[in-house]
């Protein structure tokens, strides 16, 4: 199997997760296992009717048995798979990116046949790899997505603009300004909350990474309200708009009351180091104080 991160390793290049997700890619089930069981549960029927009893019945309680067992065994099997997708998504709500990414590459083979879980722990790779800074691993894993997925699913228009995020942490600001404005339709007609929290996120990321300092900070009215369907990581976002504030003194007009303000935001929600290891700019911020923990050594600060 192509190798995968492991605490100490740097995470797959970007050859190595295009070679996982072609060798483990979705497929079809065989035609035989798929219908098997129905098969099995039809033939007993078609016994039961014409049989008048003896062997034939016998033989008719036996496929039914023979019947149960498969669907039962097949229902396991799907409960095991989603306990393990879902382990991963937890591990990567606990930030414990590289511990998801290492389940989700070995898990993958198993939900090769199970499309919707396949989806969901191919996004979930690529967002733990996003988050690793293997952004170019991260815009394979992407695209593999959005290749496979009709443009209008939400799981396809989340991953794009989230390729379009990996892209702008990356340099690659002419693709992601493309992605942007491509997706600025299909996220008005979904009117999903995450979608547009998202597609928020994106425009404020390029506007930073572009120097519109004055359009960043102008548009953080509000930003709170709009963020919020991206829970603890809408403190990039808040982070993102202290730095835009105190960016202004390029073009001399600091805020450094605001960016003190969005920052206490930001690390409420994620500690310093989570959001300068994301985005190396807001090292720029190093002289505005932390926002004080309600918690500390297990009791209220």
């Amino acid at each position: 199997m192509t190798p995968v991160t492991t605490k100490h390793s740097a995470p797959p290049t970007p050859q190595q997760v295009d070679e996982h997700l072609d060798r483990w890619a979705v497929r079809r089930p065989p035609v035989a296992t798929a219908w098997a069981p129905w098969m099995v549960l039809v033939f007993c029927v078609a016994l039961g009717v014409v049989s008048g009893g003896g062997w034939a019945l016998v033989l008719m309680w036996f496929g039914l048995v023979t019947f149960w067992l498969i669907v039962a065994a097949r229902t396991r099997r799907f409960r095991r798979l989603e306990s393990q997708v879902n382990a991963v998504r937890e591990l990567a709500v606990l930030r414990r990116w590289r511990q998801a990414l290492r389940t989700a590459w070995r898990t993958l083979p198993s939900v090769a046949t199970a499309p919707p879980m396949h989806d969901r722990l191919v996004a979930m790779m690529a967002l733990c790899l996003d988050q690793l800074g293997a952004y170019e691993a991260a815009i394979t894993a992407y695209d593999y997505l959005i290749d496979r997925l009709p443009p209008d699913e939400p799981i396809a228009v989340q991953a794009s603009l989230q390729r379009a995020i990996a892209q702008l942490a990356d340099n690659r600001l002419t693709d992601a300004d493309h992605a942007i404005r491509v997706q600025r339709a299909q996220v008005d007609s979904a009117n999903h909350p995450v979608l547009s929290a998202t597609f928020r996120l994106a425009e404020l990321i390029q506007q930073i990474k572009t120097n519109h300092w004055n359009d960043a900070a102008r548009d953080s009215h509000g930003l709170v309200d709009a963020l919020r369907p991206l829970g603890i990581d809408a403190a990039n976002g808040y982070a993102l708009a202290a730095l835009a504030h105190l960016g202004q003194s390029d073009s001399g007009a600091t805020s450094p009351e605001q960016a003190q303000r969005w920052w206490r935001r930001a690390t409420l929600l994620l500690p310093r180091a989570a959001l300068t290891g994301r985005f190396p700019e807001l090292h720029r911020l190093d002289g505005l104080q932390d926002a004080a923990k309600p918690w500390a050594g297990g009791r209220r600060a």
